[in-house]
């Protein structure tokens, strides 16, 4: 399973046309792709079979927001209408190559939240975190 992962202050989320902005200071944006791109069946006499996954291009989206912020009670919202609400989503991030400043961006369609919000209490600050995770149907990568 590979896996992304992207600090928050270099990185911008778009969801169902929202820009996510209620980050945890020093989170991670993570992608994850669950899926292989092909499968393979090894055959006697040395043949082999490979095929492309028609769920290759699955994905999870997971980050970390502030608990009660606009982005919580949004997406709290969501989950809580009694139905599956279908969402698009973009996640651009900033790096640099031979000293330019360049921008990679993942494009994310047909997701939905796949799970209850996860809820941490930091018991430094107080504040507490909201880690909520979605799974995407496609995605395209450009850079």
């Amino acid at each position: 399973m590979a896996q992304i992962s992207y600090d928050v202050d270099a990185t911008t989320v778009i969801l169902g046309g929202r820009i996510l902005s209620d980050f945890i200071a020093g989170t991670t944006v993570q992608i994850t792709f669950p899926n292989p791109d092909t499968s393979r069946f090894n055959g006697s006499g040395g043949s082999v079979s490979v095929a492309k996954r028609t769920d290759a291009k699955v994905s999870e989206l997971e980050f970390h927001i502030l608990r009660g912020s606009a982005d919580d009670v949004w997406l709290s919202t969501l989950q809580g209408s009694g139905e599956v609400n279908l969402l698009n989503a973009s996640v651009s991030t900033l790096y640099k190559l031979d000293g330019k400043a360049k921008t990679e961006t993942f494009t994310f369609t047909g997701g939905s939240i796949t799970d209850q919000p996860q809820f941490t209490f930091a018991n430094t600050d107080h504040n507490a975190e909201m880690t909520y995770k979605l799974q995407f149907r496609d995605f395209n990568r450009s850079i």
